[in-house]
């Protein structure tokens, strides 16, 4: 509907790294948005970084990152937030 939030999750496994591109749309009740990630090792940890510093980065395990999920919350409607997702190495 044009209206809510969009977005788009790339991960390379074999680097360790990716990225959710997240979209607020126009709707102004909407506000936050939770992103289930995939494609991450549920027994590992990853480093989660706001490009735009519209959060506190953070670590988590895979395993609730794809099951809680990652809550982008932007103030402004049509505006957008870059999330970089990284692997922590032991």
């Amino acid at each position: 509907d044009g209206k809510g939030w969009d977005g788009i999750e790339y991960f390379d496994p074999k680097r360790g790294r990716g990225v959710l591109y997240a979209f607020r749309g126009t709707d102004p009740e909407a506000k936050k948005h939770t992103y289930l990630l995939r494609g991450l090792k549920a027994s590992g940890r990853y480093l989660v970084r706001f490009n735009d510093h519209s959060a506190a980065d953070f670590s988590r395990s895979g395993g609730e990152l794809m099951q809680t999920g990652v809550m982008v919350s932007l103030a402004l409607p049509d505006s957008s937030e870059i999330v970089l997702i990284e692997a922590e190495r032991p």
